[in-house]
């Protein structure tokens, strides 16, 4: 088994300021002679050596003091997005090809991901999602019944998807902390997909993550089975999960409505515009413009996200029986 690979700061230190402003912060890099900007930071130069300028503010420094900047977070929260950056495969295209599809065949194929070991058992996972996060029991035994989720030996979650019955992505997110991360080697490009295929559903709900995913499936209570769903694991990659679906899963062909569910994040200070929201209507247009013939309709949470919304609705009948 291949030693997966650790990089080194001075490695995290050189991946481009200007990718991670695409791929974390959907902007755009404009080009200017020596020297880069993004679109939405007119006032930010980005230099050869890969540090910036902002000269509105005078914020400076390399990509760990960018992704603190605009995130608004510390340097640790810094390194581990950056982390995630360079082990996870993220891909940049501007142009979906046969090539891609190739490229994405390939890579999900023959990425060698080792699952964190399983638990005996699924108690702290079922307690986690159920009882902290409000997800209903059934939904969450019919991922555990088909192998997409299960606990592993540090009692987390992982949630796997699979490509030609064999996984291929796979995420983790603790039952008792804020940490949350991605399985070394992990394909995530490809997402995580779960349908229904006896009921030929028309409709693909395209959530950011799978506890988005199992909560807007509660919210739905018994017709959450009539819609299919795809974790795109991130804002970034919606793109390229869809484009790999489309082209390689017999199942997409049967899509006549994409509803896009990404966060309902608050505008961000910095770069002026709500990430989720923005990166879900570029999704939306792109997907119009991919794939003619399918209805694609944007849906935000009430709230931050579906697990929000979803807890709010509980406290709420909860309030009601009191009162009663």
């Amino acid at each position: 088994m291949d030693t997966p690979i650790v990089p080194t700061k001075e490695e995290l230190k050189n991946i481009r300021i200007e990718s991670v402003g695409e791929m974390f912060y959907g902007m755009k890099v404009i080009k200017t002679g020596k020297t880069n900007s993004f679109a939405e930071m007119d006032s930010l130069k980005i230099y050869p050596d890969n540090t910036f300028y902002r000269f509105s503010t005078g914020e400076k420094g390399d990509v760990f003091d960018f992704v603190q900047m605009v995130s608004d977070c510390n340097f640790k929260i810094a390194a581990n997005m950056l982390f995630e950056y360079y082990t996870n495969h993220r891909i940049n295209i501007q142009n979906y090809t046969k090539d891609t599809l190739q490229h994405f065949q390939h890579s999900a194929t023959n990425s060698i991901l080792e699952l964190p070991q399983k638990n005996e058992h699924n108690k702290n996972v079922f307690a986690y999602l159920t009882k902290t996060r409000g997800i209903k029991p059934k939904i969450v035994n019919h991922y555990i019944k088909y192998h997409t989720l299960y606990q592993d030996t540090k009692n987390n979650c992982v949630f796997v998807g699979y490509v030609d019955g064999v996984a291929t992505c796979a995420s983790i997110r603790s039952t008792y902390s804020n940490f949350k991360g991605e399985v070394s080697n992990s394909f995530s490009e490809v997402g995580i997909y779960s349908n229904f295929p006896e009921n030929k559903n028309t409709t693909l709900v395209i959530c950011e993550g799978m506890i988005d995913v199992m909560s807007y499936q509660s919210l739905l209570d018994d017709d959450y089975k009539n819609m299919d769903y795809l974790s795109t694991q991130g804002v970034s990659k919606g793109r390229n999960a869809i484009f790999y679906r489309m082209k390689k899963e017999e199942a997409f062909k049967q899509y006549k409505k994409m509803i896009i569910c990404y966060d309902n994040d608050p505008v961000n200070p910095t770069l002026g515009y709500s990430v989720g929201r923005k990166h879900a209507e570029e999704l939306k247009e792109w997907i119009t413009q991919e794939f003619p013939g399918i209805e694609v309709t944007t849906q935000f949470p009430q709230f931050k996200d579906y697990n929000e919304d979803l807890l709010h609705k509980i406290n709420q009948n909860y309030h009601k029986k009191v009162d009663l």
